[in-house]
Parts: C-alpha cells; sequence; structure tokens
C-alpha cells in the first residue's frame, strides 16, 4: 500500500495543472445539459445500466454461493473483474468511444450484460464465472468511459464535473437503488437462475432499443417544424 501511495505522489507531483474556468451559474448549465431527447435518452441509459449493474454488485456473490463456491473463488472473480478486465478496458476504451460513438458502446455495454446474464443463468459450476467475468470491462469501463465523454461533450464549459457527477449520480443512486430492489425482489419470487434468464432478456430487448430510438431521433430532429 505504501507503494503505489508513493507512486501515486510522485505521478501527481509531475501532473500539469491547468486552471479550469468554472461556471457561474451551476443550476443554469445543468438544466442547458438536459436539452434534447437525445441526452435524455442516454440518461435514461445511464439508470438502467446502474439498474443491471446492481444484479452484478449485490447478488452475483450470492448466485455463486448458492452454486457452491468457495470463498477463495470469490476473490478470484473480483481479481479477474478489477485487473484482468477492467484496467486493460480503461486503457483502451477511448478507442471504442472515439471510433463507435457513446451511444453505440451503450448497446455494446447491454450486450455484454446480456451475454453475461445468460451465462450466469446455465452454468452449475460456479468456476466458470472466471471466464464469464472477463464481459466487465465491457459492462463497467467502456460505459464509464462512454458516460464522461458524453457528457464533456454535451456540458457548457465550466460545469463538465458538475455534469459527471450528476450523471454519476444517475448510475450509483437511481439505478443501483431501482436495481438492488428489483433483484431482490426476483431472487425471492423466482429463484437467481430464472432472475437472471430474465435479466439477459430485459438487457437485449435494451440493446435493440438503443440500436433503434438514437437514429429515430436524429431522423425526428430533421424534419422541419410547421
Amino acid at each position: 500500500m505504501a507503494c503505489l501511495l508513493s507512486i501515486d505522489i510522485i505521478i501527481l507531483c509531475r501532473m500539469q495543472i491547468v486552471k479550469v474556468k468554472l461556471s457561474n451559474d451551476i443550476c443554469r448549465d445543468v438544466r442547458k445539459v438536459f436539452h434534447s431527447g437525445e441526452i435524455w435518452l442516454f440518461a435514461v441509459g445511464i439508470v438502467i445500466i446502474g439498474s443491471l449493474a446492481a444484479f452484478i454488485s449485490y447478488y452475483e456473490f450470492w448466485y455463486l454461493q448458492d452454486l457452491g463456491a468457495s470463498q477463495s473463488l470469490l476473490g478470484w472473480a473480483i481479481i479477474i473483474q478489477c485487473l484482468a478486465s477492467e484496467v486493460p478496458f480503461f486503457v483502451i476504451s477511448g478507442w471504442f468511444v472515439e471510433k463507435f460513438g457513446c451511444f453505440n458502446c451503450l448497446v455494446g455495454s447491454f450486450l455484454a450484460f446480456s451475454l453475461r446474464f445468460g451465462c450466469y443463468s446455465i452454468i452449475t459450476n460456479p468456476w466458470w464465472v472466471l471466464l464469464i467475468d472477463l464481459t466487465h470491462g465491457f459492462n463497467y469501463a467502456m460505459f464509464h468511459s462512454a458516460m464522461t465523454t458524453f457528457v464533456s461533450v454535451n456540458a457548457p464549459a465550466g460545469s463538465r464535473r458538475h455534469n459527471v457527477w450528476h450523471f454519476g449520480g444517475l448510475i450509483d443512486g437511481m439505478g443501483n437503488a431501482t436495481g438492488s430492489l428489483l433483484c431482490g425482489a426476483a431472487f425471492d419470487k423466482l429463484g437467481g437462475r430464472l432472475t437472471f434468464t430474465l435479466a439477459s432478456l430485459f438487457s437485449s430487448i435494451c440493446a435493440i432499443l438503443y440500436i433503434i430510438l438514437p437514429r429515430l431521433l436524429k431522423k425526428v430532429s430533421k424534419i422541419p417544424a410547421k
């Protein structure tokens, strides 16, 4: 830990500090962000992603323990998620966002959730989770990079940090709370396997909708008002 803190201090000391122009009216600039249907659509997608992420954050290990997973396996699952998948994807996620765009990265995250939940629903040996959790980079890193890029592009100068916080709140607040409530009720009534099956189906539907809806919005926005 001390070694890592020392590395952080060295990196921070070598960073160039750039003074950012701050907004004079944060509330006004936050309202400006939500000025189009495209932004509202992306915000809804963020809430849904946050809900799906809650399924993994709070119920994956419960499900794996029901399958007979040991505590060591749960630890290895965290290592796979964070070190083997999340960290490398944060390095290359900028390329994905630049190449495919923010909405397409959102679709990719939905598809990764669909694949991940679908695999959870069919495994009987919990050790398969080490392979399945390699998709975590698509679920987490690529999505968060797309979100911050989308907010930075659409937020007025000086209010980008605040809007990133607000969009992050949609994930960790509204999204996680909703997902935890729904997944908990589903686990009680349906069991883990069927819950993940339905979550996989729902994620696939969301992916299809987020392929279609942004294109419809662009077409509608090009139609001149009468």
